[in-house]
C-alpha cells in the first residue's frame, strides 16, 4: 500500500509539473495552437540538445582524466580523417569534415560517425529500396522517343538518356506542360484541379503551416473525401516541426484523409536529421501533376508578408508524365507505410482512367518533338542527379543559361561550369533574393558573386523581396523546374523532385518570366559590388563549412 501511495504521489507530481509547463507555454504564446506545437515538440528538441551537451562534456572530461583514452580518441579521429579522404564524397565535403575533425579531434570524429555515416538510417534506405522495387515495373520506357530526340538535338537526347539510366525515370511524349509564374497562380490552378478530382488526390510537401492556405485546402479535401475521392497526404516531420502539433496526422485521419509524416523526428542524435523530404508534389487522378517551389504556408501565396514580396513558381503537366508523378509519390508513401501495405497495394489501380486524360495532349502544333521528363533525387542513390542535370544543361548551352534560385551555395564543379559557360560566350544570368530568409545564407551566397562576375556571369537580386522559384532555362529549347535549390542540401542531402521540359511552349513562358523578374531586380556589377573585409572574411569562413549547412 505504501508503494502504491508513493507511486500515485509521483504521478500527481509529474502531472502537476507537466501542467505548469503547459500553462507557461500558453501564457508566453497566447495562440493556443502554437503553444501546443511548442509544448509537444520542445521535449524532443531538448533531449537532442542534452544528448549533444552530455556527449561533448563526456568526451572532453574523460580525455582529461585518462591520457590513454585521450590518445585513443585522437587516433580514432585520425582514422576518421583517413576514411573521409579515401571516401567517395566530393572534395568540398572532405575538406569541411577534415577541418572540423582536426580542429576538434575529440568531438569531430564521433560527430562524423553520428551525422554522416548512415549507420542510423539503414532501415529508411531499405524501406525506400523496397518501395522502389514495387514501383519500378510500372515505369514504361519507349526507346523510340530517344531516337526522335537524338535526330532533333543530340544534347537533349544525352540528358534524357542520362536521367533514365541513372534513376529510371523515362521520357514522355503525350502531354503538355504549363508554367505557373507565381505561388498564387500555382495554388489557384491546383485548387481548380482538386475540385475536379474523381479518383484520388496525392499531396506531398516539405512545410505545412497553419493559416488561410491550409484551412482552405483541408476544407476542400474534406469535401472530396465525402464524394468518395481517396486523399493521401505526405509531409516532412522536421519541416512541420514548429508549425503543427504531432497530432496533425490524426487530425487529417479523423477527416478521412490518409496522412503520414516522413522520417519522423526522434530524440536521438543521428544522421536521420539530414535526409529530409524537400519534394512538393500534387497529383490528381494521374491526369495532372504539379511541382515547384510552394509549400503549404500563407507566405508562399503572399497572404502573409515575410522577407518582402515572395516570388515563387511551378509547373503543371498532363498525360503519362503526370502518372509518373503518381508513381514517384507512391515510392515514399509506401516507404512510410507497413510491409503488409507494400505487399498488398495494387499500384495499377491508380493508373488514370482514359476518360480523365487531357483531351488536348499535343504540346506543340509544329513538328518539333516535345517531351516531358519528371524525376526525383534521393540522397541514397549517390548519383547526385539534381546537380548533374543542372550542370549538363549549363555545359550544353550554346546561347544562354538563365536561372532563378533562392540559395546559391555552390561546390567547385558548379562554379567551374558557370564560369566556363560565361567565358565561352554563353549569356549566363542568375537571379537571387535581395531580402534573404537566412543571414548566413546571404553571407555565403554573396561570397560567390565576385568570382562569377569576373568570369562574365550577370547576377541580379530580386528587389521586391525573396525569390523562391527554382528554375533554369537554356537556348529556347530546354528548361528544368522543381524543388532543387543551388545548394549542398538539395544536391546531396534531401529528397527532391523536378521536371525537364524539352521544346514545350512553357520553355518560352519560363524565359519570358525570367526577363519580367529581371526587370524587377537590380543588377550587381563587379566594379560597384561592395563587400567589405569583414564580410569577405565571414564569407570565406562560412564557405569552408557550406557543405555542412
Amino acid at each position: 500500500m505504501a508503494t502504491e501511495h508513493k507511486t500515485d504521489r509521483n504521478h500527481n507530481l509529474t502531472d502537476q509539473w507537466k501542467g505548469q509547463i503547459k500553462e507557461t507555454f500558453l501564457k508566453i504564446f497566447p495562440e493556443r495552437w502554437y503553444a501546443k506545437v511548442l509544448y509537444e515538440r520542445a521535449l524532443v528538441v531538448i533531449l537532442i540538445l542534452l544528448q549533444l551537451a552530455v556527449f561533448i562534456y563526456f568526451l572532453l572530461n574523460v580525455s582529461r582524466i585518462s591520457k590513454g583514452i585521450a590518445i585513443g580518441m585522437y587516433a580514432f579521429s585520425w582514422l576518421i580523417v583517413a576514411k573521409i579522404v579515401l571516401g567517395s564524397k566530393l572534395i568540398d565535403y572532405k575538406l569541411s569534415w577534415t577541418i572540423l575533425v582536426l580542429a576538434f579531434p575529440l568531438v569531430g570524429g564521433v560527430l562524423y560517425v553520428l551525422l554522416e555515416t548512415n549507420l542510423f538510417n539503414r532501415r529508411l534506405r531499405k524501406e525506400i529500396q523496397m518501395a522502389q522495387n514495387k514501383i519500378k515495373p510500372y515505369r514504361r520506357s519507349n526507346p523510340e522517343l530517344y531516337k526522335i530526340l537524338a535526330e532533333y538535338k543530340q544534347d537533349e537526347n544525352s540528358l534524357a538518356s542520362y536521367i533514365e539510366n541513372s534513376v529510371q525515370y523515362p521520357l514522355y511524349e503525350d502531354g503538355r506542360a504549363k508554367y505557373l509564374a507565381s505561388g498564387e497562380d500555382m495554388y489557384d490552378h491546383m485548387i481548380e484541379a482538386i475540385q475536379a478530382a474523381r479518383h484520388y488526390i496525392f499531396l506531398e510537401f516539405f512545410i505545412v503551416k497553419k493559416g488561410y492556405m491550409l484551412e482552405n485546402l483541408l476544407e476542400l479535401l474534406s469535401a472530396k473525401v465525402k464524394e468518395g475521392v481517396e486523399v493521401c497526404f505526405l509531409y516532412d516531420d522536421v519541416g512541420t516541426m514548429l508549425q503543427l502539433p504531432r497530432s496533425f496526422a490524426k487530425t487529417l485521419t479523423d477527416m478521412g484523409i490518409q496522412a503520414r509524416p516522413f522520417n519522423t523526428l526522434r530524440p536521438i542524435l543521428s544522421t536521420q536529421f539530414n535526409n529530409r523530404d524537400h519534394r512538393k508534389i500534387v497529383v490528381i487522378d494521374g491526369r495532372v501533376a504539379y511541382t515547384g517551389g510552394i509549400n503549404i504556408g500563407d507566405e508562399y501565396i503572399n497572404k502573409e508578408e515575410r522577407f518582402g514580396h515572395w516570388k515563387d513558381g511551378g509547373v503543371a503537366f498532363y498525360g503519362e508524365a503526370a502518372w509518373a508523378m503518381s508513381l514517384m509519390f507512391l515510392e515514399l508513401w509506401l516507404a512510410m507505410g507497413t510491409d503488409a501495405e507494400l505487399e498488398s497495394l495494387d499500384v495499377a489501380s491508380y493508373c488514370p482512367n482514359p476518360s480523365y486524360l487531357d483531351p488536348n495532349p499535343k504540346a506543340n502544333p509544329e513538328t518539333l518533338p516535345a517531351f516531358i521528363q519528371p524525376y526525383s533525387d534521393s540522397p541514397f542513390d549517390f548519383d547526385f542527379i539534381g546537380k548533374m542535370v543542372y550542370q549538363k544543361l549549363i555545359y550544353n548551352a550554346g546561347r544562354y543559361v538563365y536561372l532563378m534560385t533562392p540559395y546559391l551555395i555552390l561546390d567547385d564543379d558548379m562554379v567551374a561550369a558557370l564560369r566556363q559557360a560565361a567565358r565561352s560566350g554563353v549569356d549566363v544570368r542568375i537571379i537571387t533574393p535581395h531580402i534573404f530568409d537566412k543571414q548566413l545564407v546571404k553571407q555565403v551566397t554573396r561570397s560567390y558573386y565576385k568570382s562569377l562576375l569576373e568570369a562574365g556571369v550577370r547576377i541580379f537580386e530580386y528587389t521586391p523581396g525573396f525569390i523562391h522559384t527554382k528554375a533554369l532555362v537554356t537556348d529556347d529549347e530546354t528548361a528544368v523546374i522543381g524543388t532543387i535549390n543551388f545548394d549542398y542540401r538539395s544536391f546531396y542531402l534531401h529528397f527532391e523532385d523536378a521536371v525537364v521540359v524539352y521544346n514545350q511552349p512553357c520553355v518560352g513562358e519560363i524565359y519570358d518570366n525570367f526577363l519580367e523578374t529581371q526587370a524587377q531586380s537590380h543588377e550587381i556589377f563587379s566594379h560597384t559590388f561592395k563587400w567589405g573585409f569583414w564580410h569577405k572574411l565571414a564569407g570565406a569562413f562560412l564557405r569552408l563549412f557550406a557543405p555542412l549547412m
